[in-house]
């Protein structure tokens, strides 16, 4: 483990904890039709700190007698332990007592010696993840013993170090969280907004009985509104460029690649021959995702299925286009082709004072959430490094904050 402090000591799991598995349902058995007050935890309902509620099952009265002795405490610490390996964390509040799937373990603390918020964020740390998947059993579906889990090796600062450490991880991870939830709230205004923009156009929503509507195969608009084809709102220019392989993406370079992913840039280029310098601000649309971007900088083309679509200026603002494009409900056909249905659709066309305006109104959201979600990668990466460097004692909490932190936590448990 490298050079630790006099103080820390290095001791094997089982001697300060005891682990339980879980048990599956008999065979033939199916889970309750409806909620019930006796919760089910699977693998799937595992998060890392966490425990999502989506897809949650339900035992029985009978099955509850049944798996009694195999509930989860809210003072133990669970660990999936087949398929996907080393998801840990604490179950909430309200799932106290809940049954445990036999994909998992929990870890009930024996001694006092050992904080159970340090001891998850030590198993989730590089480091702990490491010794996990050191006693991992290679199979077509990889377990990890309840007897493996017992020899894993943790380092044990003092109990007070133990929860100041704690205390500093759980704060930078509620705050991603709270930032995560304020994305969530502006993707849901920004939703919203964009039904209002395209019923009634960029009025208050007190003034929206003052709109005259008409309705059109593309719902109600307001009644000086066109509906137009898709190809009346671009350009037909076929303008050439090249296509950079996936596989040959640069994690750095000159020039950043525009591709049909999830991620505005998906890469990096270096050779300038290949650098599309048309018309710009263009809509690259992906032909299998269906993902509309919008693109003002001078880019590199990705791999197959990256369409380039030119706005026609003449009709079209171009980022209130993008807006529009967005709007449309293309159907999925998987990951196949879907221009086809798009040459098919119909766009609301607006005048142009009122499409700067819509497009104005929907980017101050959009750069709210892009400023948010840079904001939640950087506390990703301080979490991330505060969890290896606070682990392994390459950072050291001030001996004065210690006890501060150390009081701090317990106030949070």
């Amino acid at each position: 483990m490298g050079p630790l402090p006099e103080e820390w000591e290095v001791v094997r799991l089982g001697e300060v904890v005891e682990v339980k598995g879980g048990k599956r349902l008999p065979k033939g058995q199916k889970f309750s039709e409806r909620p019930t007050k006796y919760p089910y935890i699977r693998v799937v309902n595992f998060r890392n700190f966490s425990i999502t509620t989506d897809n949650l099952k339900y035992l029985t009265e009978d099955q509850h007698r049944l798996l009694q002795r195999y509930h989860i405490k809210k003072s133990d610490v669970y660990i999936s332990i087949a398929g996907t390996i080393g998801i840990v964390g604490r179950i909430p509040d309200e799932l106290d007592g809940a049954h445990l799937t036999e994909n998992a373990a929990r870890i009930v603390i024996l001694s006092q010696s050992l904080d159970q918020n340090f001891l998850i964020f030590f198993l989730a740390s590089p480091m702990g993840q490491m010794y996990i998947r050191s006693q991992t059993t290679k199979t077509s579906q990889p377990k990890l013993a309840l007897s493996r889990i017992k020899t894993l090796p943790i380092l044990l600062p003092p109990i007070p170090e133990q929860k100041a450490i704690a205390y500093i991880l759980r704060a930078v991870q509620e705050a991603k969280e709270k930032t995560e939830e304020v994305i969530k709230a502006l993707k849901e205004l920004k939703k919203s907004l964009m039904k209002h923009l395209f019923t009634y156009g960029p009025v208050p929503l007190g003034e929206v009985d003052k709109v005259k509507l008409k309705e059109t195969e593309v719902g109600d608009i307001p009644e000086h509104w066109e509906v137009v084809r898709f190809e009346d709102a671009i350009l037909k220019k076929r303008i050439k460029t090249s296509k950079v392989k996936q596989q040959n993406y640069l994690p750095v370079g000159r020039f950043p690649i525009v591709d049909q992913g999830q991620n505005l840039i998906a890469g990096y280029w270096n050779n300038e021959d290949d650098v599309y310098y048309g018309p710009l601000p263009v809509i690259v649309f992906g032909d299998h995702t269906r993902i509309f971007k919008y693109v003002d900088f001078p880019f590199v083309r990705g791999a197959d299925g990256t369409k380039i679509l030119i706005p026609n200026t003449e009709k079209y603002f171009p980022l209130f286009l993008y807006y529009a494009l967005l709007n449309l409900k293309i159907p999925s056909r998987g990951y196949n082709r879907h221009y086809r249905i798009l040459r098919e659709q119909v766009l609301v066309l607006p005048p142009l004072h009122e499409q700067k305006r819509i497009a104005e109104i929907l980017k101050a959201v959009d750069d709210k959430i892009e400023a948010e979600r840079r904001r939640a990668e950087a506390l990703e990466k301080v979490f991330k490094a505060l969890l290896n460097d606070l682990m392994t004692a390459k950072r050291r909490i001030p001996k004065e904050l210690v006890g501060k932190l150390a009081h701090n936590m317990e106030g949070l448990v």
